[in-house]
């Protein structure tokens, strides 16, 4: 079910099925989420893995499963917990599905509220089960560009401040581990096609856990913060393609190089105890209307 919240300046729809944002339009109607063909996604929400694994498989304790990329939540009904006028909240649990693919009791609630200008999202992981929980959890969502401009007239803004980095992607689908840096001009990265086509994908550190998607001939753009928490960002569009959007997702870890067995008893994830929970701030704030 597609449920729409809105206030005096946004209008905001999301899918129970993925807790996928599919639309925010400002007052005077301008979309600012991907609505094309190049790539059928919108916003998918990330859990209980971000990026592929190798094989599409992994073990825990000694038994193998399977694992589609960036985990089921994309493709699983959340049901409704509460909706007001400008916010709403979704849940989603364990059930036979999940427990087939992933052998733990956990709670993923997602909660969406429209404030002025922003949209602000809340992911809250609860570990239900009597053991440590591992997981990933990031947010990917495709924002569009102005289509009156060229693309080469965005850039994305870390600050001067910040020393990014970048994890080079190994075969268009692994992480290197290492990083090199990644040059900026006084913080800001212009957008190229060709570098882009040869990057696959941007995937960052010191980011300072903020960005902003702007343009230098155009007021429309976003400004995404996520939380601490969450120490990697990566900047996605369909490849190969001049497309018009970028996706913006801030992932809590990464996937592995692309080599030997994926072990989530000991693999890089976030680990939480029983009884724990964590929650996880996404703060977007659309501009030029």
């Amino acid at each position: 079910m597609i449920y729409e919240i809105k206030n005096d300046l946004l209008t905001a729809k999301i899918n129970s099925l993925g807790a996928e944002l599919t639309s925010v339009k400002s007052r005077d109607g301008y979309e600012y989420i991907w609505q094309g063909e190049d790539w059928r996604g919108h916003a998918p929400v990330l859990f209980p893995l971000c990026g592929r694994i190798n094989g599409g498989k992994y073990t825990y304790r000694g038994r193998e499963y399977e694992m589609r990329l960036h985990g089921f939540a994309p493709t699983s009904e959340f049901k409704l917990v509460s909706k007001t006028e400008s916010s709403l909240t979704l849940l989603l649990e364990a059930d036979e599905v999940t427990l087939a693919q992933y052998p733990f009791d956990f709670r993923l609630t997602l909660s969406f509220t429209l404030a002025g200008r922003a949209l602000e999202a809340v992911f809250k992981v609860e570990n239900l089960s009597g053991e440590v929980l591992p997981y990933m959890i990031g947010w990917h969502p495709g924002f569009n560009l102005d289509p009156a401009v060229e693309n080469e007239s965005y850039y994305l803004d870390f600050g001067a401040e910040c020393d990014v980095r970048l994890h080079p992607v190994i075969d268009r689908a692994f992480i290197a581990k290492s990083t090199v840096p990644f040059k900026t001009d006084d913080g800001r990265y212009y957008v190229n096609d060709v570098e882009l086509d040869d990057f696959d994908t941007l995937v960052l550190e010191n980011t300072a856990s903020r960005v902003t998607l702007a343009s230098s001939a155009s007021p429309r753009g976003v400004a995404l913060s996520w939380s601490d928490g969450i120490p990697n960002f990566c900047v996605w569009r369909a490849p190969f393609k001049k497309t018009r959007f970028l996706c913006l997702e801030p992932w809590s870890n990464l996937p592995g190089d692309g080599t030997g067995n994926e072990d989530f008893d000991t693999r890089d994830m976030t680990r939480i105890g029983a009884g724990e929970a964590r929650e996880y701030f996404f703060n977007t704030e659309f501009f030029g209307f």
